[in-house]
Protein backbone atom coordinates (compact mmCIF):
# COMPACT_ATOMS: atom_id res chain seq x y z
CA UNK A 1 0.00 0.00 0.00
CA UNK A 2 1.28 3.37 -0.88
CA UNK A 3 1.26 6.33 1.14
CA UNK A 4 -0.40 9.33 -0.72
CA UNK A 5 -1.85 12.58 0.59
CA UNK A 6 -5.53 12.86 1.72
CA UNK A 7 -7.84 14.58 -0.46
CA UNK A 8 -10.90 14.87 1.44
CA UNK A 9 -12.44 17.73 -1.43
CA UNK A 10 -15.14 16.39 -4.03
CA UNK A 11 -15.71 17.33 -7.40
CA UNK A 12 -12.78 17.02 -8.96
CA UNK A 13 -12.49 17.85 -12.41
CA UNK A 14 -11.35 15.25 -14.53
CA UNK A 15 -10.59 17.18 -17.55
CA UNK A 16 -7.67 19.52 -15.80
CA UNK A 17 -6.81 16.63 -14.33
CA UNK A 18 -5.99 15.64 -17.89
CA UNK A 19 -4.05 17.92 -18.92
CA UNK A 20 -2.22 18.89 -16.51
CA UNK A 21 -0.58 15.13 -16.66
CA UNK A 22 -0.18 15.52 -20.38
CA UNK A 23 1.65 19.15 -20.12
CA UNK A 24 4.47 17.14 -17.43
CA UNK A 25 4.71 14.04 -19.55
CA UNK A 26 5.21 16.03 -22.21
CA UNK A 27 8.14 17.60 -20.71
CA UNK A 28 9.69 14.65 -19.32
CA UNK A 29 8.47 13.83 -16.20
CA UNK A 30 7.92 10.33 -15.55
CA UNK A 31 5.08 8.11 -13.85
CA UNK A 32 2.61 10.99 -13.08
CA UNK A 33 -0.65 10.87 -11.42
CA UNK A 34 -2.75 14.10 -10.87
CA UNK A 35 -5.67 14.32 -8.30
CA UNK A 36 -7.65 17.57 -8.32
CA UNK A 37 -10.63 19.40 -6.01
CA UNK A 38 -12.02 22.77 -6.77
CA UNK A 39 -9.28 24.92 -5.51
CA UNK A 40 -6.33 22.29 -5.03
CA UNK A 41 -3.84 20.05 -6.93
CA UNK A 42 -2.26 16.87 -6.37
CA UNK A 43 0.46 16.11 -8.43
CA UNK A 44 3.02 12.58 -8.48
CA UNK A 45 6.11 12.81 -10.19
CA UNK A 46 9.44 10.50 -11.00
CA UNK A 47 12.32 13.52 -12.28
CA UNK A 48 15.34 12.17 -14.23
CA UNK A 49 15.29 14.84 -16.47
CA UNK A 50 16.90 17.85 -14.21
CA UNK A 51 20.03 17.16 -12.13
CA UNK A 52 18.77 18.85 -9.35
CA UNK A 53 15.35 17.62 -7.61
CA UNK A 54 15.06 21.49 -6.08
CA UNK A 55 14.65 22.58 -9.96
CA UNK A 56 12.60 19.60 -10.96
CA UNK A 57 9.79 20.93 -8.31
CA UNK A 58 10.30 24.36 -9.41
CA UNK A 59 9.71 23.36 -12.98
CA UNK A 60 6.69 21.18 -12.02
CA UNK A 61 5.50 24.01 -9.89
CA UNK A 62 5.59 26.90 -12.69
CA UNK A 63 4.20 24.11 -15.20
CA UNK A 64 0.86 23.29 -13.04
CA UNK A 65 0.37 27.01 -12.21
CA UNK A 66 0.48 28.09 -15.81
CA UNK A 67 -2.19 25.52 -16.49
CA UNK A 68 -4.19 26.00 -13.20
CA UNK A 69 -4.61 29.57 -12.65
CA UNK A 70 -7.45 29.17 -10.45
CA UNK A 71 -5.04 26.73 -7.56
CA UNK A 72 -5.05 27.65 -4.66
CA UNK A 73 -3.12 25.03 -2.87
CA UNK A 74 -0.62 22.11 -4.37
CA UNK A 75 0.87 19.00 -3.54
CA UNK A 76 3.28 17.39 -4.98
CA UNK A 77 4.66 13.91 -4.07
CA UNK A 78 8.02 13.76 -5.53
CA UNK A 79 9.31 10.11 -6.26
CA UNK A 80 12.03 7.90 -7.81
CA UNK A 81 11.83 4.38 -8.90
CA UNK A 82 8.23 5.52 -8.80
CA UNK A 83 8.14 5.09 -4.92
CA UNK A 84 7.20 8.07 -3.23
CA UNK A 85 9.64 9.80 -1.03
CA UNK A 86 8.78 13.44 -0.36
CA UNK A 87 5.94 15.32 0.31
CA UNK A 88 6.15 19.83 -0.62
CA UNK A 89 2.60 21.47 0.04
CA UNK A 90 2.37 25.35 -0.44
CA UNK A 91 -0.28 27.91 -1.81
CA UNK A 92 -0.59 28.77 -5.10
CA UNK A 93 -0.12 32.91 -3.65
CA UNK A 94 2.99 31.96 -1.46
CA UNK A 95 4.56 30.54 -4.58
CA UNK A 96 3.84 33.70 -6.66
CA UNK A 97 4.94 35.75 -4.32
CA UNK A 98 7.76 34.01 -4.06
CA UNK A 99 8.61 34.32 -8.10
CA UNK A 100 7.82 37.66 -7.49
CA UNK A 101 10.37 38.99 -4.79
CA UNK A 102 8.01 39.76 -2.54
CA UNK A 103 8.42 37.21 -0.06
CA UNK A 104 12.22 35.99 0.68
CA UNK A 105 13.95 32.79 0.29
CA UNK A 106 13.50 32.29 3.99
CA UNK A 107 10.29 33.35 4.18
CA UNK A 108 8.98 31.31 1.67
CA UNK A 109 11.22 27.78 3.21
CA UNK A 110 9.27 28.50 6.04
CA UNK A 111 5.58 28.75 4.66
CA UNK A 112 5.94 25.63 2.56
CA UNK A 113 5.27 22.07 4.11
CA UNK A 114 7.90 19.32 3.22
CA UNK A 115 7.62 16.03 4.79
CA UNK A 116 8.70 12.20 4.18
CA UNK A 117 5.37 11.34 5.94
CA UNK A 118 2.99 12.17 2.29
CA UNK A 119 0.16 10.83 4.10
CA UNK A 120 -3.00 8.78 2.77
CA UNK A 121 -5.62 9.95 -0.39
CA UNK A 122 -8.91 8.26 -1.14
CA UNK A 123 -9.93 10.66 -3.89
CA UNK A 124 -9.71 11.13 -7.59
CA UNK A 125 -6.71 9.77 -8.51
CA UNK A 126 -6.14 10.23 -12.61
CA UNK A 127 -4.36 7.14 -14.13
CA UNK A 128 -0.50 6.66 -14.33
CA UNK A 129 1.33 8.03 -17.09
CA UNK A 130 4.62 8.11 -18.92
CA UNK A 131 5.86 4.89 -17.15
CA UNK A 132 9.93 4.50 -17.09
CA UNK A 133 10.17 0.95 -17.19
CA UNK A 134 12.15 -0.88 -19.57
CA UNK A 135 13.86 2.24 -20.59
CA UNK A 136 17.21 2.05 -21.25
CA UNK A 137 19.82 4.94 -20.01
CA UNK A 138 23.38 5.08 -20.92
CA UNK A 139 26.07 7.01 -19.32
CA UNK A 140 30.31 7.28 -19.29
CA UNK A 141 31.42 7.45 -15.51
CA UNK A 142 34.75 8.95 -14.92
CA UNK A 143 36.63 7.18 -12.32
CA UNK A 144 39.94 8.48 -10.91
CA UNK A 145 41.97 7.18 -8.42
CA UNK A 146 45.23 8.74 -6.99
CA UNK A 147 48.21 8.09 -4.46
CA UNK A 148 50.40 11.12 -3.04
CA UNK A 149 53.06 11.56 -0.89
CA UNK A 150 55.03 8.25 -1.19
CA UNK A 151 58.80 9.17 -0.58
CA UNK A 152 60.72 9.30 -4.25
CA UNK A 153 56.62 8.67 -6.27
CA UNK A 154 55.09 11.73 -4.85
CA UNK A 155 52.08 10.72 -6.83
CA UNK A 156 50.60 8.07 -8.96
CA UNK A 157 47.44 8.50 -10.60
CA UNK A 158 44.58 5.74 -12.47
CA UNK A 159 42.16 7.00 -14.76
CA UNK A 160 39.39 4.87 -16.07
CA UNK A 161 36.30 5.26 -18.37
CA UNK A 162 33.26 3.22 -16.87
CA UNK A 163 30.33 2.78 -19.46
CA UNK A 164 27.00 1.94 -17.70
CA UNK A 165 23.96 0.63 -18.75
CA UNK A 166 20.68 0.67 -16.00
CA UNK A 167 17.11 -0.10 -16.86
CA UNK A 168 14.04 0.18 -14.37
CA UNK A 169 11.84 -3.01 -14.85
CA UNK A 170 9.29 -2.38 -12.23
CA UNK A 171 8.40 -0.81 -9.00
CA UNK A 172 11.47 0.21 -7.17
CA UNK A 173 13.38 -2.59 -9.31
CA UNK A 174 16.31 -1.32 -11.62
CA UNK A 175 18.77 -3.52 -13.46
CA UNK A 176 22.61 -2.44 -14.11
CA UNK A 177 25.53 -3.20 -15.74
CA UNK A 178 28.92 -1.64 -15.89
CA UNK A 179 32.49 -2.04 -17.96
CA UNK A 180 35.86 -0.41 -16.94
CA UNK A 181 37.95 0.66 -19.73
CA UNK A 182 41.49 1.42 -18.30
CA UNK A 183 42.89 5.10 -19.50
CA UNK A 184 46.11 5.41 -17.29
CA UNK A 185 47.51 3.52 -15.12
CA UNK A 186 50.73 4.46 -12.38
CA UNK A 187 50.31 1.84 -9.62
CA UNK A 188 51.95 -0.84 -11.00
CA UNK A 189 52.18 -3.82 -8.53
CA UNK A 190 50.17 -1.52 -6.55
CA UNK A 191 46.74 -2.37 -8.43
CA UNK A 192 47.34 -4.53 -11.64
CA UNK A 193 43.88 -4.24 -12.16
CA UNK A 194 43.97 -1.14 -13.47
CA UNK A 195 45.49 -2.61 -16.24
CA UNK A 196 42.74 -4.83 -18.12
CA UNK A 197 39.31 -3.74 -19.53
CA UNK A 198 36.99 -5.74 -16.81
CA UNK A 199 34.01 -5.73 -15.46
CA UNK A 200 32.21 -2.99 -13.00
CA UNK A 201 29.03 -3.32 -11.01
CA UNK A 202 26.74 -5.42 -12.17
CA UNK A 203 23.86 -5.53 -10.16
CA UNK A 204 20.10 -6.46 -9.46
CA UNK A 205 18.72 -3.45 -6.58
CA UNK A 206 15.52 -3.15 -5.58
CA UNK A 207 13.37 -0.73 -2.70
CA UNK A 208 10.99 -1.07 -1.04
CA UNK A 209 9.02 1.72 0.98
CA UNK A 210 6.84 0.46 4.20
CA UNK A 211 4.24 2.67 6.16
CA UNK A 212 5.69 5.96 7.96
CA UNK A 213 9.53 6.66 7.13
CA UNK A 214 10.91 3.09 6.69
CA UNK A 215 12.51 1.67 3.51
CA UNK A 216 14.27 -1.47 2.56
CA UNK A 217 17.01 -1.78 0.18
CA UNK A 218 18.60 -5.21 -1.39
CA UNK A 219 21.44 -5.66 -4.03
CA UNK A 220 22.31 -8.83 -5.71
CA UNK A 221 25.34 -9.49 -7.97
CA UNK A 222 29.05 -8.08 -8.84
CA UNK A 223 29.62 -5.04 -6.70
CA UNK A 224 32.48 -2.38 -6.50
CA UNK A 225 35.93 -3.24 -4.93
CA UNK A 226 36.35 -6.74 -7.04
CA UNK A 227 33.04 -8.00 -4.72
CA UNK A 228 30.28 -10.21 -5.90
CA UNK A 229 27.25 -11.32 -3.00
CA UNK A 230 24.54 -9.62 -1.76
CA UNK A 231 23.73 -6.42 0.40
CA UNK A 232 20.48 -5.90 2.65
CA UNK A 233 19.97 -2.36 4.30
CA UNK A 234 17.25 -1.01 6.30
CA UNK A 235 16.65 2.91 6.91
CA UNK A 236 14.46 4.68 9.43
CA UNK A 237 14.34 8.70 9.07
CA UNK A 238 12.39 11.31 10.92
CA UNK A 239 9.84 13.21 9.15
CA UNK A 240 11.60 16.36 8.95
CA UNK A 241 14.83 13.68 7.36
CA UNK A 242 16.97 15.59 10.62
CA UNK A 243 17.96 12.11 12.10
CA UNK A 244 18.62 8.91 9.86
CA UNK A 245 19.14 5.20 11.27
CA UNK A 246 20.43 2.32 8.89
CA UNK A 247 21.42 -1.11 9.87
CA UNK A 248 22.80 -3.23 6.35
CA UNK A 249 24.51 -7.05 6.26
CA UNK A 250 25.96 -8.45 3.63
CA UNK A 251 27.87 -11.25 2.40
CA UNK A 252 30.67 -11.42 -0.56
CA UNK A 253 33.21 -13.15 -1.87
CA UNK A 254 36.50 -11.78 -4.18
CA UNK A 255 36.03 -11.83 -7.80
CA UNK A 256 38.09 -10.37 -10.25
CA UNK A 257 39.22 -10.39 -13.91
CA UNK A 258 43.39 -9.50 -14.18
CA UNK A 259 44.11 -11.30 -17.18
CA UNK A 260 42.41 -14.29 -16.18
CA UNK A 261 39.52 -14.74 -13.85
CA UNK A 262 40.33 -15.22 -9.65
CA UNK A 263 37.74 -15.59 -7.37
CA UNK A 264 36.70 -17.02 -3.60
CA UNK A 265 33.41 -18.70 -2.12
CA UNK A 266 31.11 -16.50 -0.51
CA UNK A 267 32.41 -16.51 3.32
CA UNK A 268 32.95 -12.63 3.90
CA UNK A 269 30.08 -11.31 6.28
CA UNK A 270 29.77 -7.10 6.59
CA UNK A 271 27.14 -5.78 9.32
CA UNK A 272 27.20 -2.34 10.23
CA UNK A 273 24.89 0.30 12.12
CA UNK A 274 24.87 3.86 10.94
CA UNK A 275 23.50 7.18 12.19
CA UNK A 276 22.93 10.29 10.46
CA UNK A 277 22.61 13.36 11.97
CA UNK A 278 21.66 16.61 9.43
CA UNK A 279 21.70 20.14 10.87
CA UNK A 280 18.75 21.96 8.84
CA UNK A 281 19.92 25.22 9.28
CA UNK A 282 22.26 23.98 7.05
CA UNK A 283 23.12 21.39 4.92
CA UNK A 284 25.73 19.89 7.05
CA UNK A 285 25.75 16.24 8.47
CA UNK A 286 27.48 13.56 11.00
CA UNK A 287 27.61 10.12 10.58
CA UNK A 288 28.63 8.05 12.71
CA UNK A 289 29.57 4.01 11.35
CA UNK A 290 30.61 0.49 13.87
CA UNK A 291 31.06 -2.60 12.79
CA UNK A 292 32.45 -5.11 10.46
CA UNK A 293 33.60 -3.73 7.39
CA UNK A 294 34.13 -5.08 4.00
CA UNK A 295 37.90 -6.63 4.38
CA UNK A 296 37.12 -8.11 7.80
CA UNK A 297 38.13 -5.11 9.78
CA UNK A 298 36.12 -4.19 13.07
CA UNK A 299 35.80 -0.69 14.21
CA UNK A 300 34.17 2.83 13.23
CA UNK A 301 34.21 5.49 11.12
CA UNK A 302 33.40 9.32 11.41
CA UNK A 303 32.61 11.45 8.61
CA UNK A 304 31.51 15.04 8.47
CA UNK A 305 29.77 16.44 5.25
CA UNK A 306 28.94 20.15 4.27
CA UNK A 307 26.84 20.72 1.02
CA UNK A 308 26.40 23.62 -0.86
CA UNK A 309 23.95 22.86 -3.63
CA UNK A 310 24.64 20.19 -5.96
CA UNK A 311 28.29 20.44 -4.69
CA UNK A 312 29.38 17.88 -1.24
CA UNK A 313 32.60 18.28 0.86
CA UNK A 314 33.58 15.80 3.17
CA UNK A 315 36.15 14.66 6.02
CA UNK A 316 36.18 11.43 7.41
CA UNK A 317 38.48 9.36 10.03
CA UNK A 318 38.89 5.81 10.06
CA UNK A 319 39.42 2.68 13.31
CA UNK A 320 39.63 -0.19 12.95
CA UNK A 321 41.59 -3.55 13.51
CA UNK A 322 43.25 -2.90 9.82
CA UNK A 323 44.84 0.12 11.02
CA UNK A 324 48.37 0.20 11.65
CA UNK A 325 49.75 0.35 14.87
CA UNK A 326 45.85 1.22 15.41
CA UNK A 327 46.60 4.63 14.26
CA UNK A 328 43.78 6.76 12.79
CA UNK A 329 43.82 7.14 9.55
CA UNK A 330 41.33 10.12 7.42
CA UNK A 331 40.27 11.62 3.88
CA UNK A 332 37.89 13.49 1.94
CA UNK A 333 35.49 13.30 -0.70
CA UNK A 334 33.97 15.28 -2.75
CA UNK A 335 31.40 15.33 -5.25
CA UNK A 336 30.65 18.03 -8.45
CA UNK A 337 27.91 18.20 -10.40
CA UNK A 338 28.14 17.43 -13.93
CA UNK A 339 27.13 19.67 -17.00
CA UNK A 340 24.50 19.72 -18.51
CA UNK A 341 21.66 20.68 -15.47
CA UNK A 342 18.70 19.34 -17.89
CA UNK A 343 19.04 16.20 -19.59
CA UNK A 344 16.93 14.81 -22.53
CA UNK A 345 13.66 13.26 -22.05
CA UNK A 346 13.88 9.45 -21.05
CA UNK A 347 13.17 7.30 -23.70
CA UNK A 348 13.45 3.89 -24.87
CA UNK A 349 17.19 4.67 -25.00
CA UNK A 350 19.25 7.60 -23.87
CA UNK A 351 22.65 8.09 -23.58
CA UNK A 352 24.10 10.98 -21.71
CA UNK A 353 26.19 11.80 -18.85
CA UNK A 354 26.10 10.88 -14.98
CA UNK A 355 24.27 13.50 -12.50
CA UNK A 356 28.33 13.83 -10.52
CA UNK A 357 31.33 13.12 -10.39
CA UNK A 358 31.63 11.81 -6.42
CA UNK A 359 35.80 11.16 -5.75
CA UNK A 360 37.22 10.17 -2.11
CA UNK A 361 40.64 10.17 -1.11
CA UNK A 362 42.37 7.96 1.61
CA UNK A 363 45.44 9.06 3.45
CA UNK A 364 48.12 6.49 3.90
CA UNK A 365 45.60 4.32 1.64
CA UNK A 366 44.65 1.70 4.30
CA UNK A 367 41.94 -1.00 3.06
CA UNK A 368 40.12 -0.18 6.65
CA UNK A 369 36.46 1.13 7.29
CA UNK A 370 35.54 0.35 3.54
CA UNK A 371 31.66 0.20 3.10
CA UNK A 372 30.17 -2.15 0.88
CA UNK A 373 28.72 -0.07 -2.43
CA UNK A 374 28.18 3.16 -0.40
CA UNK A 375 27.48 5.12 -3.26
CA UNK A 376 24.86 3.31 -3.74
CA UNK A 377 22.94 3.10 -0.32
CA UNK A 378 20.01 3.94 0.95
CA UNK A 379 21.88 7.47 2.93
CA UNK A 380 23.16 7.96 -0.34
CA UNK A 381 20.27 7.24 -2.72
CA UNK A 382 17.53 9.52 -0.59
CA UNK A 383 20.46 12.25 0.27
CA UNK A 384 18.73 15.01 -2.46
CA UNK A 385 15.15 14.35 -1.39
CA UNK A 386 15.46 15.27 2.33
CA UNK A 387 13.25 17.94 3.53
CA UNK A 388 16.18 19.98 5.11
CA UNK A 389 17.79 19.88 1.60
CA UNK A 390 15.05 21.09 -0.11
CA UNK A 391 14.08 23.69 2.19
CA UNK A 392 17.78 25.20 1.86
CA UNK A 393 17.53 25.08 -1.83
CA UNK A 394 14.40 26.84 -2.42
CA UNK A 395 16.56 29.39 -4.58
CA UNK A 396 16.18 26.40 -7.38
CA UNK A 397 12.81 27.07 -7.37
CA UNK A 398 12.36 30.25 -8.31
CA UNK A 399 15.13 30.35 -10.78
CA UNK A 400 13.38 26.79 -12.52
CA UNK A 401 10.90 28.97 -14.18
CA UNK A 402 13.64 29.98 -16.90
CA UNK A 403 13.09 26.21 -18.20
CA UNK A 404 9.41 27.37 -19.16
CA UNK A 405 9.97 30.80 -20.28
CA UNK A 406 12.52 29.33 -22.69
CA UNK A 407 10.76 26.63 -23.38
CA UNK A 408 13.41 24.18 -23.09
Amino acid sequence: MWLLPVWADGGCDGEVSDRVCRRLAGHGFEHVVVGCSEEKLLVEYENRCYRSQTTGIGVVLALVTEECPNLRFIVLILKRRNIPLVRIACSREDYKKFLAGTISPSEFSQRIEVSRIVGLWDGYRASEVNRSYFKVDAVVVPQVKALFGRAGDWARIQINAIPEVSMPVARGLVLTTQVILPLENEFGAFDQSGDYIRPGRTLVSTVLRFPSTFFLWGSVGYFDAERYGFSAEGLWTTNDGRLSLVGSVGLTGFQAYQGDWKHSELSDWTYLLRSKYQWTSMDFSLTATAGRFLYGDVGGRLDLVRTFGEVSLGFFGIRTTANRSGKLIGGFSIRIPIYPPRRSAPGRFRFGAPLSFPWEYRYRGESSGFILSNRYSLMGWLEDTAPSHIRNQVLDIKTAVRWIENKQ
